[in-house]
């Protein structure tokens, strides 16, 4: 093989090289959110177990306040929570 074969060779696995980054660009896009989604939920575990703090005091509050009102505040914000995911969506498809 002579230097140019090789030059010739290099030039082509350089070449295709970027061919596969490129398709490998593409079809990683489909994985973005779920993997947003993933890194978002292991985010919020760890900051969960370095801040025990807080669930602590929230199970506190819900064995100290009276069940009913805490019913009560969750059906409101559930139902919160679902129309503002509704008016998101509806924003976003228009």
């Amino acid at each position: 093989m002579t230097r140019d074969d090789v030059f010739v060779r290099q030039q082509a696995l350089l070449a295709r090289s970027d061919q596969l980054r490129t398709n490998l660009a593409t079809h990683s896009q489909v994985l973005q959110k779920p993997l947003a989604a993933v890194d978002a939920t292991r985010n919020s575990l760890h900051w969960l177990r370095q801040h025990p703090e807080w669930p602590i005091g929230a199970a506190v509050a819900l064995v100290v306040a009276r069940p009913r009102r805490i019913l009560t505040w969750s059906q409101r914000v559930w139902l919160g929570w679902r129309l503002f995911k509704r008016a998101k969506k509806w924003i976003d498809a228009q």
